[in-house]
This record gives C-alpha cells, sequence and structure tokens, in this order.
C-alpha cells in the first residue's frame, strides 16, 4: 500500500536565533512562523571527476558541502503586543539587524526642538538614551532605544545633546515596541522545514529581506535566506502537533502621514530591497564539511517609491535627483497599539526617476539607495513595531 502523497501545503517552517553562531538549535512548537510560498532547495557543488584514463567513459562526481536555500514571504504587521516582538523580526535579525527594545516618555512642550533622530539624550541625572525619530513641539511622547545609567522619570527634563532640545516628561518612562536597526554583524539562524514526511534543515542562516508596500493592502515581507548543512539536511520527521499562529489581521497601507522631507505625496507603492551579499565562512577541521555558517559581507539595500506626478513647482523630484539632493521617507501604518509599523529612511538620494504608466495615470517613480553618513554607520533605516 502506498504511502499518503506529499502536498506542498503541508509545510511548517521553524525558525530559532543561534545562542552559538553555527551550532544548530533544537527547535519547537514556538519556532513556527506564519508563512506564505514556502521553497526549500538543497544544492552542493559537483565535483567532477573527469574520464577514466585512455577511455570517454564518465567517471562521475563528488558531492560537496550542501547548502539550504529557503524562500518564504510573511505579513508586515505587529504581535498585537506590544511588549512582545512580531514574528518576523525573528529572521529579519540575520538579515543584517539587531533588535532593541523601545521605551517612551510622555513629554510637554518641545524648547529649542525638534529633537532629532538617533541623538542622545540626558536627564542630567546620569541617564542617557538614543532619540528614535525626529521629536518636534506638539508631540504627545518621546521614543528611545539603548538605555544606560538610570531610568527617566516623571517631572524630570531631557535635553538633546545635538539639537539642544528641552521637554518635561508628564509621566515615567514605559514600554512602547520594538525596533530592527542595522547592524554589521548580526545573529545567526537555524531553520527546519517540515515538508510531511520529510525534514530539511540548515544552520548557520543569514540572508536578504524585501518589504513591499501598495495602497490599500497588507504590507509583505519576502525572506531569502541561506544555510548551511546540518549533519543530516534531510531526515524523515513528523510535522508538530501543537503549533499555534496569531489570528491578527495585518493592517493595511494607508493613511500613513507618508512625507519627504515635509512634503506630503499622493504615494501609492514604497518597496524597500535589504539584499545583501552573502558567502559562506569556513573551517576545515569542521565535522560537517568545513562550514561555520553564512555571512554578510556587503549591503546592497535600495528602494523605491510611486508617487503622483505633480509640477516641478510643487515637487522636483528630477531635481533633487540632478542636484545629489538626499531626502528623508518617513510613515506609519496604523495606529492601533501593538500593529503599527513606522518607517524612517533618514538619507535616500533619489537615483534616475522615470515616469510610468498606472492603467492611464501618469506616476513618478523614485528609485533611491538607501544611505547613512560618514560618521554616523547603521542608520540606513529603523522599522519600528508599535
Amino acid at each position: 500500500m502506498p504511502s499518503d502523497p506529499s502536498l506542498t501545503i503541508d509545510t511548517q517552517l521553524l525558525f530559532g536565533i543561534e545562542a552559538v553562531e553555527g551550532t544548530e538549535e533544537a527547535l519547537v512548537a514556538a519556532d513556527a512562523l506564519l508563512v506564505r510560498n514556502v521553497q526549500t532547495v538543497i544544492r552542493a557543488p559537483a565535483h567532477e571527476q573527469g574520464n577514466v584514463p585512455g577511455s570517454l567513459t564518465d567517471r562521475g562526481f563528488i558531492p560537496g558541502a550542501a547548502q539550504v536555500e529557503t524562500s518564504f514571504e510573511m505579513d508586515l504587521r505587529g504581535s498585537g503586543a506590544v511588549g512582545t516582538a512580531p514574528d518576523w523580526f525573528k529572521p529579519a535579525r540575520t538579515c543584517g539587524y539587531r533588535q532593541a527594545t523601545i521605551l517612551q516618555a510622555l513629554i510637554g512642550p518641545v524648547a529649542g526642538g525638534p529633537f532629532t533622530h538617533l541623538e542622545q539624550v540626558t536627564n542630567g541625572s546620569g541617564a542617557s538614551a538614543t532619540v528614535l525619530f525626529p521629536t518636534p513641539d506638539g508631540s504627545s511622547r518621546i521614543l528611545f532605544i539603548d538605555q544606560a545609567g538610570g531610568t527617566f522619570l516623571n517631572l524630570e527634563t531631557l535635553t538633546g545633546q545635538d539639537s539642544g532640545a528641552t521637554a518635561t516628561l508628564s509621566a515615567d518612562q514605559s514600554a512602547a515596541g520594538h525596533v530592527l536597526k542595522p547592524l554589521k554583524r548580526c545573529e545567526s539562524g537555524t531553520l527546519w522545514s517540515l515538508e510531511d514526511p520529510v525534514k530539511k534543515s540548515g544552520r548557520g542562516t543569514r540572508g536578504s529581506m524585501v518589504i513591499d508596500l501598495e495602497d490599500g493592502s497588507p504590507g509583505k515581507v519576502k525572506f531569502t535566506m541561506s544555510s548551511v548543512q546540518t549533519a543530516a539536511p534531510v531526515i524523515d520527521a513528523p510535522q508538530l502537533t501543537d503549533v499555534s499562529y496569531t489570528d491578527l489581521n495585518p493592517p493595511l497601507f494607508y493613511e500613513t502621514g507618508a512625507a519627504f522631507s515635509g512634503y506630503v505625496p499622493l504615494l501609492s507603492k514604497v518597496s524597500l530591497n535589504m539584499q545583501n551579499t552573502v558567502k559562506i565562512r569556513k573551517d576545515a577541521a569542521l565535522a560537517e564539511r568545513g562550514q561555520i555558517s553564512y555571512l554578510i559581507t556587503k549591503r546592497g539595500w535600495t528602494g523605491s517609491a510611486d508617487i503622483e506626478m505633480v509640477s516641478v513647482a510643487e515637487f522636483d523630484g528630477y531635481g533633487k535627483w540632478l542636484a545629489g539632493q538626499p531626502e528623508t521617507l518617513a510613515f506609519a501604518i496604523n495606529s492601533t497599539p501593538g500593529n503599527v509599523i513606522r518607517v524612517h529612511l533618514p538619507r535616500i538620494p533619489f537615483k534616475e526617476p522615470s515616469n510610468t504608466d498606472d492603467e492611464g495615470q501618469r506616476m513618478l517613480t523614485l528609485p533611491f539607495p538607501l544611505t547613512g553618513k560618514l560618521n554616523s554607520v547603521d542608520n540606513e533605516v529603523v522599522i519600528a513595531a508599535l
């Protein structure tokens, strides 16, 4: 009697952060990701042996060390609770990001502001933190990360170390969410694809991600991951029976307040392509065919935005490109705590804008690289879940 057929929909994808780079984690049901369009491929170089001497007979090949290539898609959303990071943050942490906790403090008027994005603020009593997002007068709160030296308390005055802005707190600090911020040496992961009846597994996983946003639709996060082989990259293994997934709907991309350096366009699409160059980190002393992990060696982060074409007097995208004038792009999706996504790109020079056709309407497509300043690195983008 033949076994039951294997269906592509019967796939569970598990992903965990490694405590030791390249050391496979024992994944459990809590590591399952809610994904779509999963594809996992095992590849290995074929070391050709050539012909039998004096003959045309092919001697075949010797398979080299295997690699595991996995692609999948997830919804861009929060976790439903500001104290818990979204599930898609976990694979993102192996795509060139670190995760940090966002704290907030309610504030009164901002004097001498605004507080600037990523500047240091202090309370005069030894505590300091890094500001997230520009915070002008009229803001109800200030968001910050990487706090040191104590906490911020009600009635204390915060002072920006670059801007000189000041504001008095109207409450003690509290938790506000989590953020992804670029990191040169990010964490590595273990990946299991349970494809009834087999399990494909990889370790030392790192990769790339793309965020696609279109007006009126849920955002998508698309991952392309590379892993080195485990001791047994393909084995028979049952699927997990105690897996549970979130039923929180992803927010739609609208009412974003999107702006280029203060100009509010009629925006229809945004794409952020965090394309990384990865290579295998090797050690011939290892038993598992001399592979430690995949390593990110270069960022090729780019993006694009589609806006309604307007006059040069209103917004001169071509002129900004030719003048080499960088812009900022900032937007937020949704307003319900626990399911808010906020993105800030502090320095994006347009690169060869073009007019495109959207069902007869002329649009302006603005491609751009995600860039940083010479003396301020790892700040090309921040992605917050609030």
